[in-house]
């Protein structure tokens, strides 16, 4: 079955209303299997049988209800589709207050004068009828849905106001011919309209500044390479880029690929760790695409092209995070749906409380309208997804990458973090202290070659240092058959019909006799090479503690949080690393499967469980925690399954992404407790239940530049999260 996932902007969108309309209209279609609407960036992800029905189909049911749906992909631009959005709205409240200023100027001094009403009434046309058209629309279209939302709430209110102020006037002024009149609306309804522009101008623009910082990151994506061919330099689209591939990248040019240097190299990555003082490589270390080459022309081998790079991937990734909801947001949007009809049913009540106790007819009007408009739930639809994109916006500044919105909302939550050593405590940047030959002295250049062929072809951190520095003294390369990694233990490869292994402890573990245990006591780590039947060679490996892991661990300990030490490695090393970063529990020599069986463990006792890892042997664990993290050095493997990444390898962003994760949901809580309280507050206020006692009673042109602040004062409060300190 052709399965198909797509991403398409949506428009004419006002509320979350609107937006579980379209996701209700899109998933009700023959050969939709899954549909969902992100109200706060404005698009559809839909999953659906191609065999069975076509984009064109898709965008067609969307647009008979009034919405637009952008499928062509040379349209398909987030970030034009943005700035398109937000300039439509600055024009129209532009536009707006042409009319509203005057409006509210002859409103207050000449309210009662028929011939101010008649140039109140000719001014609100305008606002009305072509800046209100799109509530209107939206309206109308929500009422074949049964997904009744803010647009409902301004249409109603505002024609409500303007054709009963227009009854007025036409009694008073032309059939009574008297010179004044009293209680015409035109000037509430007209600024309504501008307010809730304003408002939604603002709202977009909050939206269109998250749009602009994910252009320039993906703006740091070359068009062209320059690609090495026969020993001629070609320049081809990145699109023809494929691993393996020799680049040549002039200076002051972008990486278009990931790869390993030839040359040494000054390159900038501070897309990557914030940092603007450019980072030295040397030759076989790792660059990114989106990097800058800032000195000198420098040749890269290709890893990664096109969608596969690190930046596409952290782009998508954003994205994909920004799009995606949290439990939470799921409630909200199903109050909203129930919401809006209850407050139609609450202003009706209003307009016969008020007839049948009071008898007056403008105060039943004021107060109707006062209700509908105080009631418009924006602040409910944003609270939730405006935090969202802020903290994933700050989680990515500060070099982080976070799956989707669930993941931030667990982080929070972390109670025990299960961490591996290697490359992730210690640096991963092994030494080689010395070469140890255990068996057959004679054959020692056979034995180097062989070890040296394995190792080289493994990306593990022990691997490429010995590899690198078996290279420096001169070992040939021999050609290797059934080559093997075993994660967790090491090499298997054959060489002139005899199986050779590598690796540690555990892959020898019918011959590794008591004289051998003995000696690597005294080493802090080894690599060994031999058969199934003995050892013939060790070498001394150690590595260096991260300068910032102690106080990274004891950061999160003060958190309450526990750690957890889980390694590969020997006793030895391993215990050495757990008393110098302050971890207290640890265990050495883990298999991937022992690494789970340890996480289960945890989980079992209730308590909320990370993996934080950076190689292939972690990629189980990650996939049996609650969060999984990897740190920015490690294996693509590690990086696929995670949930979090944290691009610059700083142990101390594991605190920072635990903080974000905290902070944005406290900040959503403040978001859905004001938005509930103004509601609860308000729309009593607004229906007069306040009035027989105190007086106090809301005027509708204040509800909805009250209605506009609430939309806007979410969004500001969820902006804080960019610069909140953590």
């Amino acid at each position: 079955m052709p399965i198909v996932v797509d991403v398409f902007p949506v428009t004419g969108m006002s509320c979350t209303a609107c937006a579980s309309g379209v996701e209700g209209i899109v998933a009700s279609l023959i050969g939709v299997s899954g549909a969902r609407v992100n109200f706060a960036t404005h698009t559809l992800s839909v999953q659906y049988d191609s065999s069975l029905i076509l984009p064109q189909s898709i965008q067609a049911a969307v647009e008979r209800h009034g919405y637009g749906l952008v499928i062509d992909r040379k349209e398909i631009d987030p970030f034009k589709i943005r700035k398109t959005v937000y300039l439509k709205e600055v024009r129209k409240t532009i536009f707006a207050f042409l009319f509203a200023v005057p409006l509210m100027l002859i409103g207050m001094i000449y309210m009662h004068s028929i011939l101010a009403a008649w140039v109140m009434f000719l001014l609100a046309i305008p606002l009305v009828f072509v800046v209100g058209f799109s509530f209107h629309r939206n309206a109308f279209f929500s009422l074949r849905t049964g997904r009744m939302g803010m647009d409902m709430l301004v249409s109603l209110s505002t024609l409500v106001a303007f054709f009963y102020s227009t009854y007025l006037l036409v009694y008073h002024g032309i059939i009574m011919h008297a010179d004044h009149v009293l209680h015409v609306y035109f000037e509430p309804a007209g600024m309504i309209i501008s307010f809730i522009i304003l408002g939604k101008t603002i709202e977009e623009k909050a939206k269109f500044r998250a749009a602009v910082s994910l252009r320039k990151l993906i703006e740091r994506q070359t068009t062209t390479a320059i690609i090495i061919q026969d020993g001629a330099e070609v320049e081809v689209p990145v699109q023809m880029l494929m691993p393996g591939d020799e680049l040549w990248i002039k200076e002051h040019c972008t990486f278009p690929a990931d790869g390993f240097l030839y040359d040494n190299a000054l390159v900038d990555e501070s897309f990557i760790t914030g940092e603007s003082i450019p980072i030295e490589k040397l030759s076989g270390e790792m660059v990114k695409a989106g990097s800058i080459n800032m000195h000198g022309a420098v040749r890269i081998k290709a890893t990664a092209t096109g969608s596969q790079t690190f930046l596409s991937a952290m782009v998508q990734r954003i994205q994909d995070a920004q799009e995606s909801r949290i439990p939470v947001q799921r409630q909200v949007d199903r109050i909203s749906t129930i919401f809006v009809p209850t407050i139609l049913v609450i202003a009706a009540l209003t307009f016969f409380a008020w007839i049948f106790f009071s008898g007056e007819i403008h105060r039943a009007v004021f107060s109707t309208v006062a209700v509908l408009i105080i009631a418009c739930p924006c602040a409910m639809g944003l609270a939730t997804p405006t935090a969202i994109i802020a903290g994933i916006g700050r989680a990515s500044q500060e070099g982080i990458l976070i799956k989707n919105a669930e993941v931030l909302e667990k982080a929070g939550s972390i109670q025990t973090i299960v961490i591996d050593k290697t490359g992730t405590l210690t640096e991963g940047k092994i030494s080689i202290n010395e070469l140890v030959v255990l068996k057959h002295p004679s054959d020692n250049n056979l034995s180097l070659s062989v070890f040296y062929s394995m190792v080289r072809q493994s990306t593990h951190p022990v691997s490429r240092a010995l590899a690198d520095y078996l290279q420096r003294i001169g070992v040939e390369v021999l050609s290797v058959d059934n080559y093997s990694q075993i994660p967790g233990k090491g090499i298997v490869a054959s060489y002139n019909g005899t199986t050779y292994q590598t690796g540690n402890k555990l892959m020898f573990e019918t011959s590794f006799h008591e004289m051998i245990e003995e000696q690597t006591k005294q080493w802090p780590g080894y690599v060994l090479l031999g058969t199934d039947k003995e050892i013939l060679m060790a070498a001394v490996v150690s590595d260096t503690i991260k300068n910032e892991a102690a106080a990274a661990v004891q950061k999160l300990k003060d958190e309450g949080i526990d750690f957890v030490m889980a390694t590969g490695d020997q006793e030895n090393p391993s215990k050495i690393v757990a008393a110098l970063t302050g971890i207290k529990k640890y265990y050495a020599g883990c298999l991937p499967e022992d690494k789970s069986k340890i996480v289960q463990r945890i989980r079992a006792e209730g308590r909320v469980v990370a993996v934080v890892g950076d190689g292939m042997n972690d990629a189980e664990s990650m996939s049996y925690a609650d969060v999984s993290i990897a740190m920015g050095s490690g294996t693509d493997v590690a990086r696929e399954v995670a949930d979090i990444t944290i691009i610059r390898s700083d142990l101390r962003l594991l605190h920072t992404s635990i903080r974000i994760s905290i902070k944005t949901l406290r900040v959503i809580r403040q978001n859905l407790f004001w938005a509930f309280f103004y509601n609860i507050l308000a729309v009593p206020l607004a229906a007069g239940v306040f009035y027989p006692l105190t007086g106090w009673q809301l005027n509708p042109m204040i509800a909805a530049a009250a209605m506009a602040f609430s939309s806007v004062s979410v969004v500001l409060n969820s902006i804080r999260l960019r610069t909140a300190s953590l």
